[in-house]
């Protein structure tokens, strides 16, 4: 064996291979699956989710139900809020045990001691500034709801937190219109509203992640990840880097980009999670080039639609349609468990997961580790898996 073929393998076997970093690692536990819409094949993307009491729920979000979005399918938004007791067994799965007051997703949802909040978010005819408070009613056995302060725009794709004692919401669309904007409410203070924090530098983020972590012992809000739409001004960016919110300092610092394997990676619509007071454990994300290439092709149909250009508008819908009927694995959804130490400013990878490899899935945190339900693994195709990871040292 040459030693140039030597050297192909040992890399193709550290890219197949999990490999741990200071011994940590997942283990992986199937739980219920979870299927919404009407033929109750497809999971949600863009659901709210938290827990409360010991019991799971998911409410809201959306996927395509009837027709493949490659074939012009529309996007069907939900209310039913799902609920799942911690240990059920598979056979007793999630029930419908309730709704929000309309359809929504792909706002940001934060679990607070008495409830999971629910932030804004859109559907296909509306945009939100609402503010929900998913509660359970233990006598009665289903969800209420309780209204907070609004937030100052409409929000929909956003990523947030929860840092102290302050809920975080950053990027996103305000009012239709990716922004680079930052609010908190103050949970001590409510009936303050919130308040509007100096946006964080650069371009506008689409879907980014948000962790609260700890930096030199004072509680940050991280923003990772996230794209830039393309627009008239702006070129179109899968974004690799991030920014940290210090209250102290009431501004943002860069963070690198996670670096592997000759390239930097995307965690853009991934998820992620503080893990002890140090580090923060990120999974799924689309693929930087293949996506770039995808929102390239969206905006160029748009361009030749508002030109009324139908010889384009022809040629950029076969190309849509196209980038959007490949197979799971064609768009390297990025299976990689990415972990960020807050102290040493660098990353590493934990190794590799399918179960992670998604976009738009919702977490869940928990005394046992984290739970990641549905998202997609594909452009139009919501996976309707739930899993449970345990992080073990």
């Amino acid at each position: 064996m040459t030693m140039k073929l030597f050297i192909k393998l040992f890399i193709l076997c550290l890219i197949l291979l999990p490999y741990h970093v200071k011994g940590i690692t997942i283990r992986w536990e199937k739980l219920p699956d979870l299927s919404v819409g009407t033929n109750r094949t497809q999971g949600v993307s863009g659901a709210f989710a938290g827990t409360i009491d010991g019991i799971l729920f998911v409410a809201g979000g959306c996927n395509f139900p009837n027709i493949p979005v490659a074939d012009g399918g529309s996007k069907v938004f939900y209310k039913s809020v799902y609920c799942l007791r911690e240990g059920s067994a598979p056979n007793k799965g999630w029930k419908q045990c309730g709704d929000l007051p309309y359809p929504v997703g792909y706002g940001v949802s934060i679990t607070l001691p008495n409830g999971i909040l629910c932030i804004g978010g859109c559907s296909n005819d509306h945009k939100f500034s609402d503010v929900l408070l998913l509660k359970w009613d233990k006598q009665r056995q289903r969800p209420v709801i309780q209204y907070f302060p609004s937030l100052p725009f409409a929000f929909d794709n956003m990523t947030g937190a929860k840092v102290g004692n302050y809920v975080y919401i950053a990027g996103g669309n305000a009012n239709g219109i990716p922004s680079n904007l930052c609010f908190r409410l103050n949970l001590h203070q409510i009936d303050h509203g919130w308040e509007q924090l100096p946006s964080y530098p650069g371009m506008p983020r689409v879907q980014p992640v948000a962790v609260a972590q700890q930096l030199n012992g004072e509680a940050c809000f991280f923003l990772l990840g996230g794209y830039t739409p393309y627009s008239d001004t702006i070129q179109g960016k899968v974004n690799t880097n991030g920014y940290v919110f210090i209250p102290s300092l009431n501004r943002w610092r860069r963070i690198k980009s996670p670096y592997l394997f000759n390239q930097d990676l995307s965690i853009a619509g991934g998820i992620g999670m503080a893990f002890q007071n140090r580090y923060i454990i990120c999974f799924g994300g689309v693929n930087k080039t293949i996506f770039q290439y995808g929102l390239l092709i969206d905006h160029q149909l748009m361009e030749a639609k508002v030109a009324r250009n139908e010889s384009e508008v022809k040629r950029h819908s076969s190309q849509q349609k196209n980038y959007l009927s490949h197979d799971v694995q064609w768009y390297q959804y990025n299976p990689d468990v990415l972990m960020y130490d807050v102290k040493l400013k660098k990353w590493e990878c934990l190794g590799q997961s399918e179960h992670g490899a998604r976009a738009g899935c919702a977490l869940i945190t928990n005394n046992n580790g984290f739970i990641i339900v549905g998202g997609e693994v594909k452009p139009g195709i919501r996976s309707t898996n739930v899993y449970q990871g345990h992080i073990e040292e």
